[in-house]
């Protein structure tokens, strides 16, 4: 994504674009600029949107936060989120 791209998901998430925020958060991680990444999916986690959910998770296993990203694997899980199962190796 070129950097153009980066800064109109900025924008829109700045204004409160859910899906601009998982998007960027997504853009992030996978930029591995995961202190980035983790403070937009935490906007948009609890608001129980499963990628968001599944993305901090992820994110924070990266970084090594263990107990904080199965929490949030838990939550998918719960809602019966068949990657958040997989993850926690439950369901």
């Amino acid at each position: 994504m070129a950097d153009g791209e980066e800064a109109a998901l900025r924008l829109r998430a700045d204004a409160g674009d859910a899906e601009a925020t998982i998007e960027l958060g997504r853009l992030l991680y996978r930029s591995d600029r995961l202190d980035e990444a983790e403070a937009w999916l935490r906007r948009a986690a609890p608001t129980g949107d499963l990628a968001a959910m599944l993305g901090l998770g992820a994110t924070l296993q990266k970084q090594g936060c263990d107990d904080e990203a199965e929490e949030w694997f838990r939550r998918g899980a719960e809602a019966q989120d068949a990657r958040g199962c997989s993850t926690l190796g439950t369901c």
